[in-house]
């Protein structure tokens, strides 16, 4: 199953794909291919996300945390 809650933490935490993109250093595009589940972050990139948005990986990978 290939699901991610990054498109979920930025709404709640109010911050735009394009912000994420530039923390990261990839392109909005590559952003948005994540939230829309049409690709996924490497193992390395979650973490750096969940360390940007300051929640744990797992809050990311699971549906029910």
């Amino acid at each position: 199953m290939r699901y991610n809650r990054i498109k979920e933490e930025l709404d709640k935490q109010e911050l735009s794909q394009k912000w994420l993109s530039d923390q990261i250093g990839v392109s909005v595009v590559t952003v948005n291919f994540w939230c829309s589940n049409k690709s996924q972050p490497s193992i390395k990139t979650l973490f750096e996300i969940s360390k940007i948005l300051k929640i744990t990986p797992d809050r990311l990978l699971n549906k029910q945390v």
